[in-house]
């Protein structure tokens, strides 16, 4: 989101308020004053090798939550390859932790488990993400990350509203496709500083200079695409940080065109490369292409959501 001119994540608790009673809405990231005996506690974690511990990632994760005061929690547990979890059973474990936690402090409560074996979307990288969160929000972009983004939005609706899910999915749906969805989120940016001529056009958001294309080596189905190797190419590209001082390029990322159950023709695009650093490109290539994997038979198609838990 910091891609966008301006846009602060990092907002104080009177300005939070203030946005989401004006608004309806604001967007945050952990901050020094949100919970900030969590940030304690993690360090003690960090050296004591109990970083992974389930219950202490459960509390870990509500206590921010708790601490922001909302009178319902929507959780997005992801599992599989590029998720904190990897094994559904795991991350079936954490939702529920999570959902009983919510509870127990007066909260209604609800986590949605969904698929993280395949790139959510088509787009990996900061401005590169948000150009896609446009398209989505303006009804361009249809498919998994329309999908899920319907999906959510049906169950914050549920629990805000007490309407019934179907309802609140067909007035999310109605809300992309009349423009309220896009002129919300306009409205949002524009409050936590960001410049919002950058979404009405997106080129004014920044981009990279150098790009690399990868091509299919052969004629076969994509069957695997490991999303955490994918995620550290991105990173890196640039797009990320490999140390806490690491500067991120926003312009940096990855552009799929093809993903996991795709056919793909010999030489066909599958990926475009971008970053401002073409020093960057050889060995994120390699580590990107390690990640597809491909076959003679197409992939099984896997759900996007697997559960609801309540």
């Amino acid at each position: 989101m910091e891609s966008i001119p301006g846009f602060r994540t990092s907002l104080t608790h009177e300005e939070m308020v203030e946005n989401v009673n004006s608004i309806g809405a604001c967007m945050i990231g952990h901050s020094k004053v949100l919970a900030p005996a969590d940030r304690k506690l993690y360090k003690l974690r960090d050296v004591t090798a109990t970083v992974s511990s389930l219950p202490l990632i459960a509390s870990s994760i509500m206590s921010k939550k708790l601490a922001c005061a909302g009178d319902g929690i929507l959780l997005d547990v992801k599992f599989g390859s590029g998720a904190l979890m990897t094994d559904m059973s795991d991350a079936m474990s954490l939702a529920s932790e999570m959902v009983k936690i919510g509870k127990s402090a007066g909260k209604k409560t609800t986590a949605v488990l969904t698929n993280m074996d395949v790139p959510l979307g088509y787009a990996i990288g900061n401005s590169l993400e948000v150009i896609e969160a446009v398209n989505v929000l303006k009804g361009l972009q249809k498919g998994d990350l329309y999908d899920v983004s319907i999906e959510l939005a049906a169950h914050m609706g549920h629990l805000s509203s007490g309407l019934p899910i179907d309802e609140c999915r067909k007035l999310s749906e109605e809300a992309v496709a009349d423009g309220t969805a896009f002129e919300k989120f306009k409205e949002i940016v524009a409050a936590q500083g960001g410049d919002t001529s950058a979404l009405d056009d997106t080129s004014l958001l920044p981009s990279a200079e150098y790009f690399l294309e990868v091509n299919a080596d052969n004629s076969a189905f994509i069957s695997e695409m490991n999303t955490q190797i994918i995620g550290n190419a991105s990173m890196m590209l640039g797009a990320g940080r490999v140390v806490k001082d690491d500067q991120i390029d926003y312009g940096a990322g990855i552009r799929l065109f093809k993903k996991t159950g795709d056919f793909v023709n010999s030489g066909e695009l599958v990926a475009v490369l971008c970053t401002n650093d073409p020093d960057k490109l050889i060995d994120a290539v390699t580590l990107f292409e390690s990640a597809i994997v491909y076959s003679d038979t197409q992939p099984a198609l896997q759900p996007l959501i697997y559960d609801v838990i309540k």
